[in-house]
């Protein structure tokens, strides 16, 4: 599956996961015609790339809890609703020196092993969101002066800090290794658990990423966070498993889909297939 961004003049790359993370969340702001690419919506992202999404469990947040206020910064449906029709607005002055940051920081890892990944990962820029809420930025200090005051939003920062995700404890989780976190997998579809039949999405190189989350969540109401692994998982090892269903149920969805699929001239694979056989 192709990734949502071609390209990046950075002279470090972003690792695939990271950049399709943000890439969600870049298309889902245009999607919903927000003026700017923000700090709020690369907190957002850290919980769609699976590294930093890892730290994030392991210092003790709940993902959908997270989730759920952090969509505080968001329009209702902001990114359930995200369709691709919108072009991607301009990234934030404070966003964009948070991956200047985040590059420096991969840097000095580089620095002290040179064995290491040479592209910035998820944990490298959730470090520097957090570094640029400790007051990198005016409009950082101004919505904090307006919180103190009484008005508007908590800031994405402070939502993370209620659930433990500190500037503390992510250098404490990340100076004990990348092998002590499993990166976090697609969610169990709970409400999938009655039938016979398994749908499975299987990858190809000319459906692109955004596309196959779009379906997820429109034909097999996936939300956002789970979409993303789910697409991410697929392309990784090739296939995974959307769901379980009856037969009929499994058999209409796929059609929908390979509809919207044939409609958009995407080749999308699903397949419908007896759980005897797939075990």
């Amino acid at each position: 599956m192709p990734g949502y961004v071609s390209s990046m003049s950075m002279p470090l790359p972003l690792t695939e996961t990271l950049r399709v993370a943000l890439g969600v969340v870049m298309a889902a702001a245009g999607a919903n015609r927000h003026r700017l690419v923000q700090v709020e919506h690369g907190y957002y992202s850290m919980l769609l790339e699976p590294e930093a999404a890892a730290v994030l469990a392991a210092c003790g947040a709940n993902l959908r809890d997270l989730e759920r206020d952090l969509q505080l910064h968001f329009a209702p449906g902001d990114l359930r609703d995200y369709r691709g029709e919108r072009s991607v607005p301009p990234m934030s002055t404070e966003l964009a020196w948070a991956l200047r940051r985040a590059r420096a920081h991969r840097r000095a890892i580089m620095a002290r092993d040179p064995t290491v990944e040479a592209a910035v990962t998820g944990p490298d820029l959730l470090l520097a969101l957090l570094q640029g809420d400790l007051g990198w930025g005016l409009p950082d200090l101004g919505r904090a002066l307006m919180d103190l005051a009484g008005f508007g939003k908590p800031s994405a920062g402070e939502v993370m800090s209620w659930h433990g995700v500190t500037l503390r404890a992510v250098r404490e989780w990340l100076s004990k290794g990348d092998r002590l976190l499993t990166p976090v997998g697609p969610p169990t579809r709970l409400l999938l658990v009655q039938g016979t039949h398994r749908v499975v999405v299987h990858d190809d190189s000319r459906t692109t990423m955004d596309f196959v989350v779009g379906v997820l969540e429109a034909r097999f109401s996936y939300r956002t966070m789970g979409a993303v692994r789910l697409m991410l998982q697929a392309h990784t090892d090739g296939s995974a498993v959307v769901g379980v269903f009856d037969p009929e149920g499994a058999n209409k969805r796929v059609e929908e889909a390979l509809k919207d699929a044939e409609k958009a001239g995407h080749p999308l694979v699903l397949t419908v297939e007896p759980l005897a056989e797939a075990s």
